[in-house]
């Protein structure tokens, strides 16, 4: 004899916020804030030298989804039930979260790869026409991450059919969804390409930055520098981690049918990392330009302190020979692009 199924108890009727935080709606905003002020800066600062490049108009169309995936995840926050127990959510409420989970399978993969094509216009600019491995690795890489945003802008299409019985979550899901291991294997898949996309992004710049003409200390610097750009496969390996643990299984809430118990701390788990990725790629794709704004300011406070301490005395010699013996490799960021755009 079959056991007995569990009697559900229906999600509640009414919103109830009392137990209701708002730390991640507001970690979201302050990232939003920063990256968006950050890349505005890039894109004054770089028209301002007249250097605007291709990499400048990749970023562009990156600051706005990055801008809508933001506002999408602090309505989703506020609106949408995240931040309370699950079974103080109402129905409306899911809904309107699962439309965030809906549409951010849909932003995400067009959001980052316009980050990581400005990046890799920017390498083609500096270095593509001095290196010819460097040269095809960036085309490779490119036509790679166009065939990204392809795929994937697709697949996501693919888990319900229509596509509003992603958020449906009480209706006949079995018929028009696809089974939870789709979505699973797509995410999976999503994120592991993203980490090596940015890992790739990482390799690109070190063997033309070592061969420049310049102190060690200084190609390190650089390399790390291009390192802060792909610095957020560290929230995408963070995601990809918290994957395996979410798992479904049954309680006395019908909704916990297709909404596991770890949902608990979504905002968190998925949220938080997927806003700290892009904000790090946006502002990290922004330091090379950013480094001409605070290059005289800190050459000023350097030369200052050092003048109180009384350890180098500055005078106008030593600033020219400085000045003349400066090699044009050394110079390779302060300086307008010397390789022409292809």
């Amino acid at each position: 004899m079959s056991a007995p199924l569990p009697s559900f108890i229906p999600p509640p009727t009414h919103i109830n916020d009392t137990h209701k935080h708002y730390d991640v709606a507001a970690g979201i905003i302050i990232m939003l804030i920063v990256g968006t002020s950050v890349t505005i800066l890039r894109l004054w600062c770089q028209w301002r030298a007249q250097l605007l490049g291709y990499d400048d108009w990749a970023i562009m169309p990156a600051l706005v989804l990055y801008i809508g995936h933001s506002i999408m995840g602090v309505y989703c926050n506020l609106c949408g039930g995240i931040g309370k127990p699950l079974w103080e959510v109402s129905y409306p409420e899911f809904q309107i979260w699962f439309k965030g989970i809906v549409g951010t399978t849909f932003l995400y993969p067009l959001m980052t790869a316009s980050v990581r094509i400005s990046i890799l216009l920017f390498y083609q600019r500096i270095f593509s026409q001095a290196h010819t491995v460097t040269r095809w690795a960036i085309r490779v890489t490119l036509s790679l991450t166009a065939i990204f945003v392809v795929v994937y802008s697709i697949l996501p299409g693919f888990v319900c059919t229509p596509i509003s019985y992603g958020w449906r979550l009480l209706e006949d899901r079995a018929t028009h969804c696809k089974s939870n291991q789709y979505y699973y294997e797509y995410t999976l898949s999503l994120y592991s390409l993203s980490i090596a996309f940015d890992v790739l992004l990482i390799i690109i710049p070190i063997y033309p930055v070592m061969k420049l003409q310049m102190s060690l200390q200084k190609r390190v610097g650089a390399i790390v520098m291009f390192a802060l750009g792909a610095s957020s496969c560290v929230a995408a390996s963070y995601k990809l981690a918290e994957l395996p643990l979410t798992k479904f299984e049954g309680l006395t809430n019908p909704l916990s049918l297709v909404i596991p118990p770890q949902f608990d701390d979504y905002g968190y788990t998925f949220w938080i990392p997927s806003q700290v990725e892009p904000t790090t790629a946006m502002i990290g794709a922004s330091l090379p330009a950013l480094r001409r704004l605070f290059k005289t300011p800190f050459k000023f406070l350097t030369s200052t302190l050092r003048s109180w301490t009384g350890t180098t005395k500055i005078g106008t010699g030593s600033s020219s020979s400085r000045g003349s013996g400066r090699s044009g490799q050394d110079c390779w960021m302060c300086s307008p692009p010397i390789v022409a755009q292809t």
